[in-house]
């Protein structure tokens, strides 16, 4: 559960999700877990879900997975969620290929 403070910046996010997928505008939507500060390790977990959701992800991979869907024509109206984890970023992201 995500602290109160969160509660109103989740909501205007899963409204504008929401907004976004409906529309015909291309799109990839990418939750992260928790952010954390720590240097990057390259290395993520990717899934349509994932279900420990108070897993944490390094902000520098979470930008890297950003970097790596704006090419990935396969991420293209998909959204999934990462947190950090064992796979390289573009071996974790194959699930959606």
């Amino acid at each position: 559960m995500a602290p109160e403070s969160m509660m109103m910046y989740l909501r205007a996010k899963a409204i504008a999700d929401e907004y976004l997928s409906m529309s015909e505008i291309p799109f990839t939507i990418v939750r992260p877990g928790a952010l954390t500060d720590d240097e990057g390790t390259g290395s993520v977990q990717a899934s349509k879900s994932i279900k420990d959701k108070s897993q944490s992800i390094l902000r520098e991979d979470v930008a890297s997975v950003l970097i790596a869907s704006l090419t990935l024509q396969e991420a293209k109206n998909q959204t999934f969620e990462i947190v950090s984890g064992d796979k390289r970023i573009e071996e974790a992201l194959n699930f959606i290929q």
